[in-house]
């Protein structure tokens, strides 16, 4: 039996919230994600938030973005490595109360991914519909805008949890980009 979610239910897209980015030992920490992580950890206990969908960035050991390659990033979320694990904070009791997602991408050599739908499948799209969507995770400025972009062009009404972001700009990009598109920011 599927489990038609409520107008109230909150769908949470959490963005590549994983070691690299989230650690700082990580290949590539971002400024705040300790923070960033700690609030969305905490959201995972509200009982409104009822499915999950992990975005993961993905990339074999030679990927074109990484600056060994001529790319622009150190090596980072290598496929099956600690860098690529989702943080460790995110794993909560009773996770089976979740309907759960998880979408990889940057997983061709030739190719950089920072939006996790720029050509949903019609699974995807219709998990996009589903509930309350707010979107968060790492990095403000890079992957969740790219994700948050490519939502919108799916569904437009969608919020952001800004304190479970952390941004490399410290938040410049995705604060203007959600003042001009008039995005409302999630809080509880």
């Amino acid at each position: 039996m599927n489990h038609s979610p409520a107008p109230t239910d909150i769908h949470l897209v959490i963005v590549d919230v994983q070691h690299d980015f989230a650690h700082p030992a990580g290949a590539l920490f971002v400024p705040g994600a300790e923070q960033a992580v700690e609030n969305i950890a905490q959201l995972l206990h509200d009982p409104r938030v009822t499915q999950l969908t992990f975005t993961l960035d993905w990339h074999p050991y030679d990927h074109s973005s990484f600056a060994d390659q001529g790319g622009t990033w150190p090596r980072h979320c290598v496929q099956y490595s600690k860098g690529a694990s989702l943080h460790e904070s995110l794993w909560v009791e009773h996770f089976d109360r979740f309907t759960t997602h998880f979408v990889r991408k940057g997983q061709q050599q030739a190719c950089e991914e920072y939006g996790a739908f720029a050509a949903p499948t019609d699974e995807q799209r219709e998990w996009l519909h589903q509930g309350r969507l707010v979107v968060c995770g790492i990095a403000g400025d890079y992957c969740v805008l790219e994700t948050l972009k490519n939502i919108r062009n799916v569904r437009p009404d969608v919020e952001v949890f800004t304190a479970g972001v952390a941004s490399i700009d410290g938040g410049t990009a995705l604060d203007t980009y959600l003042s001009t598109n008039r995005i409302p920011v999630f809080t509880r």
